[in-house]
């Protein structure tokens, strides 16, 4: 991570702005952590659905286990979004990226 990332982040925080930076591993998030960072997202990748459609990403089983260490997943929708929080402990939600606005338009758009 770039350290300008995290002073960033620790600025708006200073500023009573509230601070959701995505981290990618568990250095990354107690870094934006010690900056005073409000939500922390833990970020798996690129969403393996739509358009983008990456093939790189990580399963959903492995993602438990990252999501724990760090504390968005590869989800597209509903399902991912129940099973994560299920799996693991301390965490209350998901944060959504893709799965909650470019999936929903490519979805409408493909049906017309």
């Amino acid at each position: 991570m770039v350290r300008l990332e995290v002073q960033m982040i620790e600025k708006a925080h200073k500023k009573g702005l509230l601070t959701t930076p995505y981290a990618f591993n568990e250095n990354e998030a107690s870094d934006m952590a010690k900056v005073g960072a409000n939500i922390i997202v833990a970020h798996m990748g690129l969403t393996t659905f739509g358009s983008v459609d990456a093939q790189t990403a990580v399963s959903l089983d492995e993602s438990v286990f990252r999501v724990q260490a760090i504390a968005d997943c590869p989800i597209s929708g509903p399902r991912e979004v129940e099973f994560i929080p299920k799996k693991t402990k301390g965490v209350h939600g998901s944060y959504g990226a893709s799965s909650m606005e470019r999936l929903p338009v490519e979805q409408a758009i493909s049906i017309k």
